[in-house]
């Protein structure tokens, strides 16, 4: 007879994708993407439907989850937190096909006044809103 594990499974691990909250559903997907081990993991606004206490929680897991496993990210998006975040290197892309108008290095550990700094510069380049590009490591 096979061994219960009910007790070590995690809460929900039965459950229905439906029945799972936005985060919760974002980690299964994020789940799912790294059990094949990528080299590089594409994000396209992974994070866009979620609260901003989730968001934040997120984004740490998965720059984690990067360092842990040493995988390289190209995330899209348009939200600024999420590039300063999660990028070494983002460019800033209008919305005609292929134009770049800014490109900046973030480093990996920066003071408020540095992050302030970037901020405002990658919000001044978004006018009038073009499309947001991070690489990570």
């Amino acid at each position: 007879m096979g061994q219960d594990t009910s007790a070590t499974r995690p809460r929900g691990a039965r459950a229905n994708v439906r029945q799972l909250s936005g985060g919760q559903q974002q980690r299964v997907a994020l789940a799912r993407s790294l059990a094949v081990d990528p080299d590089l993991l594409l994000l396209d606004e992974p994070f866009s439907a979620l609260d901003p206490l989730m968001r934040g929680e997120l984004r740490r897991q998965l720059r984690e989850t990067q360092q842990t496993f040493g995988f390289a990210m190209m995330l899209v998006t348009h939200d600024v937190d999420d590039a300063l975040d999660l990028a070494v290197r983002v460019i800033v892309m209008a919305s005609e096909p292929g134009r770049i108008v800014a490109e900046y290095d973030i480093p990996r550990e920066m003071d408020d006044e540095t992050r302030a700094q970037l901020r405002a510069r990658l919000l001044d380049a978004l006018e009038p809103e073009p499309y947001l590009h991070a690489l990570g490591a």
